[in-house]
C-alpha cells in the first residue's frame, strides 16, 4: 500500500507560524572559584572549591587556564562534574590530565589566570568567576616540616594541630612521624624504650599538620616521652623523602572529666561527659574505657543509698565522639522479684548522686585510672519518649479512604492529638527516632491487621508493665512472647480496620456509625466518593469537607495511639496491680470520653471528636498513676 502524504494549504494570515515557546530567561549566579592547594604533587590531583553553585544541576562545568607554564604560553581548559563536600561543591583534575592539557614536564610553575564557567542543565542559570595572578606549583616530591613546640602536652587519643609545610594529602601518599623515645611513667615504673609510628593528616591546608596521639602508639599510662622524631613522606608514586630529625619531649597527661551535659538526665537518656583523654573501645586492640561512680545517692523521696567502695557503679560509654566527649546512658536496670520486674540500681528512683566519677582506661593488660571528678550527677524523673513509626502500609491504606494526598496533614493531626492527651506528663511523641534517648518505645501505624482480627490497635508488649519499668516497648511487628501467653502476636495501629465504622462497608459491625459515611463517603471510592486531589486542598470547593475528614481521621488514629501507649505504660491501673498483676487492661465501667475504656464503649463519634463528644481524657485513677510514674521535672 502506498504511503499517504498529508499536505495542508493555507492562504495569507492563515499561514502564520504557531507560537514558539519563549526562551528561558537566563540568570547569572554569583559563583566563586577557590584553589584548595597551590601545590600539585606527581600522581595527585588539583582541587577546587566552588561556592554559590548549589542551585545548579550542571550541564557543563569548565575551568580555563590562561598563562605560562615555565617558558611556554598555554591556553587550555578541562571539564569535570561537581562533587559534594561538607563545605559545598568541589572540582578536581588529576596530574595525568594536567600533564596532557598544560604540557607539564618536570617541576614547573603555572602563572596566569583561571576562569570558571558553569551552565545549568535547564539552561536558565549560569555562573562565571575569574582568578587572576594565580601561581600553581607542580612538584615531583615534597619534604615534610612540622614545627613542634619545645615541650608537647597531650592526652590519650587527643588530636593536635601544628604549623607545617609539605604534608601529603590523601591520594598523594602518606606523611608520618617515626618516634624513637624513652618513656618514664608517672607511677614510678621502669623506663621503657618506645618506637612508634604515627600518621599525620592535612589540616585546613598543607600548612597545618594534624597528629592523632593514638593509644596504639603512646599507650595510656601518664608520663614523659623524650627522644627524637623523624618526619617522613611516603609518596604514592615516588620516593620516600625525609624531613628534619628533631628532638621532642612529650608529656602524656591523665584523662580527666570537666563535667556533664546535661547535668541531670532521665534513665535511658544520652548524657555527654566532657573532658580530655577519652578513648574508643576496640576489641581487636584490647582497648576500652568506663566511668566509676563512687559515692552516695539521695532520692527525691529522701532515701540515701550507698554506692561507695565495693558498691560503686561502673558505666561504659555508649560511644566516644572525640577524646573530649563521651556519650553515656544511665540505663534502666531490671530485677525479677516474685515474678515481677522492678527497677533497681542507680536508676531505680530519681535523685542526686554525690561523690567521685573516675574515668578508667584499659589497654590490653594495663588499666589506668584518670583524675577523679568530684561533684554531683542527677537522675531526673523518668521521661518516656515515643517514636510513632508510620509504615508503608499506612500510606497505602490512606488510598483506600481517598486521603493519600493529605497524608502530611493527617500525620500532623495525629501528633497534635497524642501530645494533647498526654499534656502535663513527662512523655513525648514524634515521628522520628528520639535523638537524645536510647531507651524509647515504638508504636507502628500500618494498614491491614496482620492478626486477621480486624483490630483497630493492639499493644503486643509482654505483660502489664505496672510502674512503667520498661521504656523500650515495641508496639508492632511480631512478639513471640505475647503469642506464647495466648495473645495476638502482631501489634500496632491498623487503619484498614476503620472500615468497620462504616454501616455500608460493614453492616454487621456493632460500632458502625452513619457519621463515618457522612464524613468519608465524598472521598472513599468504595463509598462512591472521589479521592482528594492535591490541587483542591486547601483552597478547593471541597476544602471544608476535606478539613473535616483530616481532623476526624487523624483524631481516630491519634486516639488509638494514645490508648495503646496507655496499655504499654501499665494502664488501666488498679491499686492491686502494685502487688500482683490484675490483667485488667481497661476501665471497669464506661466513662464517656475516658481514654482507657474498652473498645466497645468508645464510639466513632467519641474517637473522631465530633458532634459534641467530650475531649478524650484519663480518669482520676489513671491520671494519678501517670503523675506518679511520669511526673514533669
Amino acid at each position: 500500500m502506498a504511503a499517504l502524504l498529508a499536505v495542508s494549504w493555507c492562504v495569507g494570515a492563515a499561514c502564520a507560524q504557531p507560537d514558539k515557546p519563549a526562551p528561558v530567561q537566563e540568570q547569572t549566579l554569583d559563583v566563586e572559584l577557590e584553589v584548595v592547594d597551590a601545590t600539585v604533587i606527581f600522581g595527585g590531583q588539583m582541587l577546587f572549591e566552588v561556592r554559590g553553585a548549589e542551585a545548579i544541576v550542571p550541564a557543563e562545568t569548565r575551568v580555563f587556564f590562561s598563562g605560562r607554564v615555565g617558558a611556554q604560553d598555554v591556553e587550555a581548559s578541562f571539564s569535570a562534574p561537581f562533587e559534594e563536600t561538607p563545605d559545598g561543591l568541589s572540582l578536581s583534575i588529576t596530574w595525568d590530565r594536567l600533564e596532557t592539557i598544560l604540557g607539564i614536564t618536570g617541576e614547573v610553575d603555572f602563572v596566569g589566570n583561571l576562569r570558571l564557567e558553569v551552565a545549568d542543565l535547564g539552561g536558565g542559570l549560569t555562573g562565571v568567576d575569574e582568578l587572576t595572578g594565580v601561581t600553581i606549583a607542580f612538584r615531583q616530591t615534597l619534604s615534610p616540616s612540622i614545627e613542634f613546640p619545645p615541650f608537647v602536652e597531650i592526652f590519650a587519643n587527643s588530636l593536635s594541630t601544628y604549623p607545617a609545610d609539605g604534608i601529603l594529602r590523601q591520594g598523594e601518599g602518606s606523611t608520618e612521624l617515626v618516634f624513637d623515645l624513652t618513656f618514664v611513667p608517672d607511677d614510678g615504673g621502669a623506663q621503657e624504650l618506645i618506637q612508634a609510628t604515627i600518621p599525620v593528616s592535612v589540616g585546613e591546608s598543607r600548612q597545618q599538620a594534624q597528629v592523632n596521639w593514638s593509644v596504639a602508639a603512646m599507650g595510656i599510662r601518664p608520663g614523659v616521652f623524650d627522644g627524637t622524631v623523624q618526619q617522613r613522606n611516603n609518596h604514592a608514586q615516588g620516593p620516600v623523602v625525609d624531613g628534619p630529625l628533631v628532638g621532642l619531649t612529650v608529656t602524656l597527661l591523665p584523662t580527666e572529666i570537666d563535667g556533664f551535659d546535661p547535668p541531670a538526665a532521665s534513665r535511658g537518656q544520652i548524657m555527654r561527659a566532657l573532658g580530655r583523654g577519652f578513648i574508643p573501645s576496640d576489641a581487636q586492640l584490647g582497648q576500652s574505657m568506663f566511668f566509676v561512680l563512687d559515692g552516695m545517692f539521695e532520692t527525691l523521696g529522701g532515701t540515701t543509698l550507698d554506692f561507695s567502695g565495693p558498691e560503686a557503679v561502673q558505666v561504659a560509654p555508649e560511644s566516644i565522639t572525640s577524646h573530649n566527649e563521651a556519650q553515656i546512658v544511665l540505663r534502666s536496670q531490671l530485677e525479677d522479684r516474685n515474678g515481677r520486674q522492678t527497677l533497681t540500681g542507680l536508676t531505680a528512683a530519681p535523685g542526686t548522686f554525690q561523690g567521685t566519677i573516675t574515668p578508667v582506661l584499659v589497654n590490653g593488660v594495663t588499666t589506668v585510672s584518670g583524675r577523679p571528678f568530684r561533684g554531683s550527677l542527677s537522675i531526673a524523673p523518668t521521661h518516656q519518649a515515643v517514636y510513632i513509626r508510620f509504615l508503608p502500609g499506612f500510606s497505602e491504606a490512606l488510598d483506600t479512604f481517598g486521603l493519600r494526598n493529605v497524608e502530611p496533614e493527617i500525620r500532623a493531626r495525629i501528633l497534635e492529638v497524642v501530645r494533647r492527651d498526654y499534656a502535663g506528663f513527662n512523655i513525648s511523641f514524634d515521628d522520628i527516632r528520639p535523638p537524645d534517648f536510647v531507651e524509647y518505645s515504638i508504636i507502628e501505624v500500618g494498614g491491614e491487621d496482620p492478626n486477621g482480627a480486624g483490630l483497630f490497635g493492639l499493644d503486643n508488649s509482654a505483660g502489664k508493665d505496672t510502674g512503667n519499668v520498661r521504656l523500650n516497648d515495641i508496639i508492632g511487628s511480631e512478639n513471640a512472647e505475647s503469642g506464647e501467653l495466648g495473645f495476638y502476636v502482631f501489634g500496632g495501629v491498623f487503619i484498614e480496620s476503620f472500615r468497620t465504622f462504616s454501616p455500608t462497608l460493614d453492616g454487621d459491625s456493632p460500632v458502625a456509625s452513619s457519621r463515618f459515611d457522612d464524613i468519608f463517603s465524598p472521598f472513599t471510592p468504595s463509598l462512591g466518593g472521589t479521592v482528594v486531589d492535591a490541587s483542591e486542598w486547601p483552597s478547593g470547593p471541597r476544602a471544608e469537607k476535606i478539613e473535616q475528614a483530616i481532623r476526624a481521621f487523624g483524631s481516630v488514629i491519634g486516639n488509638t495511639i494514645t490508648h495503646e501507649i496507655g496499655h504499654s505504660l501499665g494502664m488501666s491501673f488498679y491499686q492491686m496491680d502494685l502487688f500482683a498483676e490484675t490483667n485488667q487492661f481497661h476501665n471497669n465501667f464506661d466513662e464517656p470520653g475516658a481514654i482507657m475504656d474498652a473498645g466497645q464503649n468508645r464510639t466513632f463519634e467519641e474517637r473522631a471528636e465530633i458532634d459534641g463528644a467530650p475531649t478524650p481524657y484519663f480518669n482520676d485513677r489513671n491520671t494519678e498513676y501517670l503523675q506518679r510514674y511520669l511526673p514533669m521535672p
